[in-house]
């Protein structure tokens, strides 16, 4: 009887080879080449090219661990010395410390002009007369009847010596006259309203008017500047006024006269301030001879407190009222005090000294004892 072979077990008597297993693949100890297949060459080939790229890529590896690992660097600062000012910005107007309107009293057409602006008059000098034809003849009609009752009047006072006329008769013709005295004052007061006078001496630095233009009531013609001293008007908001103080000095620029600075003196401030635009009036004087004229605007810099060593520091350092301090490589914030602000620096009066490391343009990441390196600015550039 015949019997089945197992699947697993090997036949007896069979020529068919077994597969060649890998290790005899491989070069011989001894040296003598096996034979390989082409695609055992092409990896043998590709295997120095791997190390190769490996290799050049360590340093990279180790420069973004380096990177990742190291602190951050950041710009420091030494506070420096030089001047500072602290001011109050505001800004003004040059105007006359004495300036008179001269208006007409009531509405009539102008006729005459006898001076133009820039001119200097005398006290008492007619500037211009308004057309007063109608008032001229109201003038003739109180004088006639003045001169009707003072007639009157005398009559019976002669009568009242001889006890002809009664005494009451005689009062109340004085009284007519004195009534008609008064209307005649006041017409030709009327009538002197439209010649329009010089209070003052002084020049006359505005006309408002031309002849042959009706002038409303109340209108003013001519501005007359009596000659005193300039001065400027300045608006300084309600937050600054409670730190200005007459006798402080100012610092004044104007866009008409450019790169010229003007030094005047806090006069006065008004004790009622503008609801509204939130801000007082500060009067400065001016120096007699100032090239500034009437009616230039300018810049005004109210001096508060001036020092020529203040400690200064970059403004972008200034978070608020804090720097940052570096101290044996870690940050750490403190707390100062600010004088003076400007553009590019910020006066500190409290908190560092001048041989203090501070970060020049902190960022909103920066921690307290964070590990820095830090970088001098000159070392940065």
């Amino acid at each position: 009887m015949a019997r089945n072979l197992s699947p697993i077990e090997p036949q007896t008597g069979s020529t068919k080879r077994r597969p060649q297993p890998a290790y005899a693949r491989q070069p011989s100890p001894i040296g003598v080449p096996l034979p390989v297949g082409s695609r055992d060459t092409a990896e043998r080939r590709r295997r120095p090219v791997l190390w190769v790229g490996l290799l050049a890529l360590l340093p990279i590896g180790a420069g973004v661990i380096y990177w990742l690992a190291a602190p951050p660097s950041v710009t420091v600062v030494h506070p420096g010395r030089g001047p500072a000012v602290q001011a109050v910005y505001a800004t003004g107007t040059v105007e006359p410390t004495v300036m008179v309107p001269i208006a007409a009293h009531s509405m009539a057409r102008l006729v005459e002009l006898n001076v133009d602006e820039g001119q200097t008059v005398a006290k008492g000098q007619v500037l211009a007369r308004l057309e007063d034809d109608d008032l001229r003849r109201a003038v003739e009609v109180t004088e006639a009847e003045e001169r009707y009752t003072k007639a009157a009047l005398d009559r019976l006072a002669a009568l009242v010596e001889r006890q002809v006329a009664a005494r009451s008769a005689y009062d109340r013709a004085k009284a007519d006259w004195e009534k008609a005295r008064a209307a005649a004052a006041r017409a030709a007061a009327e009538a002197g309203y439209l010649q329009l006078v010089a209070p003052a001496d002084g020049t006359v630095i505005r006309r408002d008017g031309e002849i042959g233009q009706m002038i409303g009531a109340n209108q003013t013609v001519f501005w007359l500047y009596s000659n005193a001293p300039l001065r400027i008007s300045a608006e300084v908001d309600e937050e600054d006024i409670a730190q200005v103080r007459p006798g402080q000095q100012v610092l004044i620029r104007s866009d008409a006269l450019p790169g010229q600075t003007f030094h005047g003196q806090v006069r006065a401030v008004t004790p009622k301030g503008d609801p509204v635009a939130r801000s007082y009036r500060v009067r400065i004087s001016l120096p007699a001879g100032t090239p500034l004229m009437i009616g230039m605007t300018t810049e005004n810099n109210i001096i508060l407190r001036q020092s020529d060593h203040a400690l200064l520091a970059p403004a972008g350092s200034v978070q608020q009222d804090t720097v940052w301090r570096v101290e044996d490589g870690r940050l750490s914030p403190q707390k100062i005090k600010i004088g003076a602000k400007g553009a590019t620096e910020v006066e500190i009066l409290e908190g560092v000294s001048d041989g203090d490391w501070i970060v020049a343009a902190p960022s909103p990441s920066l921690r307290a004892s964070q590990q820095v390196r830090a970088a001098p600015a000159t070392e940065r550039r």
